[in-house]
C-alpha cells in the first residue's frame, strides 16, 4: 500500500470535484467529502483506502467541463435581495446573471452561505448539498467556484420550495435533549449541528432557522441512548478512532461513511463533554 502526500491528494481531489460539480450524481459531492476530510484526521499519513473507494464508485473519468454561466451587461444594482426572488419564483438564467454579477463584487463564500441558509429555509434537503460544496471551496481556495454557485442554483431551482413561515425561531439550542435520544435522520441531526456551531457571517440566521428543523426531524424520545456503551478507546482516539474504524473494515456503505464523517465535524466543533458523549452514542447506535 502506497500512503499519499497531502499535496497530491489536494490535487487529485481537485480533479475529481471539477467531474463532480459538472456530473448528476449529488452523493458525489458528498463522497469526495468524505474522503477530503476523513483523510484529513491524519493528514500525514494518508491511507488510499478511501480515494481508490471513490474512484471505484464515483469517478467517472470524464475530464470535460461545462461553460459557467457568464453575463456581459452589468446592472445598476445587484443585491442578494434579488437574486432570492429570482429563486422563489423559479427565474433560471435571471439566477444564474444574479450569480454572476454578485460573484464580480462580492466573495463567492457569501454567496454559498447565501444559498446554505436559503436551502435549510426554503427546501427539504437540498441544503445537504449545498453544505458540502460550501466545505469544497473552503478546501480548494475557491477555485471552480462560479461552477460550484451555479451548481447550487441549479438544485435550488430543480427542488420544490416550501414557503411557510417559520414559528418557532429561537437560536439557543438545548442540543443534549435532541442528540441523547434515537432518530431515524441521525445524518440529518449531525449535520444540523455541524452548521450550527460552524462560525459563519450569516450564523445567526442559520441558528434560528436550525432551531425549526428541529421540531420536524423524528427524535424517538421514549429510546434514550447509551453513553456507557462509549468505549475507552473513542474517548481516548477522538476522531482518529473513526479513521482507524475505516481503516480496519472493508465494504463500508455510502450511509455509514455519511454518519462517520458528520460525526467526526461534530465532534470537532462540540463544545462540552456531554455533547461529545451523545455524539459517540449516536455513532455507536449505528454500528
Amino acid at each position: 500500500m502506497i500512503n499519499l502526500d497531502k499535496k497530491d491528494l489536494k490535487l487529485r481531489i481537485k480533479d475529481l470535484y471539477d467531474e463532480a460539480i459538472n456530473g448528476d450524481n449529488l452523493d458525489s459531492i458528498i463522497a469526495l467529502d468524505i474522503v477530503k476530510s476523513i483523510s484529513g484526521i491524519d493528514i500525514n499519513n494518508i491511507n488510499p483506502k478511501l480515494l481508490d473507494w471513490y474512484v471505484s464508485n464515483y469517478s467517472t473519468n470524464q475530464a470535460e467541463q461545462s461553460n459557467a454561466a457568464k453575463f456581459d451587461k452589468i446592472p445598476e444594482a445587484i443585491s442578494f435581495f434579488n437574486l432570492e426572488n429570482c429563486l422563489l419564483e423559479k427565474k433560471h438564467n435571471q439566477a444564474l446573471e444574479c450569480v454572476y454579477h454578485l460573484s464580480v463584487v462580492s466573495e463567492g463564500r457569501q454567496i454559498l452561505e447565501f444559498f446554505i441558509e436559503f436551502s435549510l429555509k426554503y427546501t427539504d434537503n437540498v441544503y445537504r448539498y449545498i453544505w458540502y460544496i460550501f466545505r469544497m471551496q473552503v478546501f480548494l481556495d475557491s477555485k471552480t467556484m462560479l461552477f460550484s454557485l451555479n451548481k447550487c442554483v441549479d438544485l435550488i431551482i430543480s427542488s420544490d420550495l416550501n414557503l411557510n413561515l417559520y414559528q418557532n425561531l429561537n437560536n439557543n439550542i438545548n442540543w443534549v435533549d435532541y442528540l441523547s435520544f434515537e432518530t431515524k435522520d441521525v445524518n440529518s441531526l449531525l449535520l444540523l449541528y455541524s452548521i450550527y456551531n460552524t462560525e459563519l457571517t450569516r450564523s445567526i440566521a442559520l441558528k434560528k432557522i436550525i432551531s425549526e428543523r428541529l421540531f420536524r426531524l423524528e427524535i424517538v424520545k421514549a429510546n434514550k441512548l447509551d453513553q456507557l456503551n462509549i468505549s475507552a478507546s473513542q474517548l481516548k482516539l477522538g476522531r482518529k478512532w473513526i479513521l482507524n474504524f475505516i481503516n480496519n473494515h472493508e465494504n463500508l456503505k455510502f450511509d455509514i461513511l455519511e454518519t462517520l464523517n458528520n460525526a467526526r465535524s461534530s465532534l470537532m466543533l462540540s463544545r462540552s463533554s456531554e455533547e461529545a458523549g451523545c455524539i459517540w452514542a449516536q455513532i455507536n447506535n449505528q454500528l
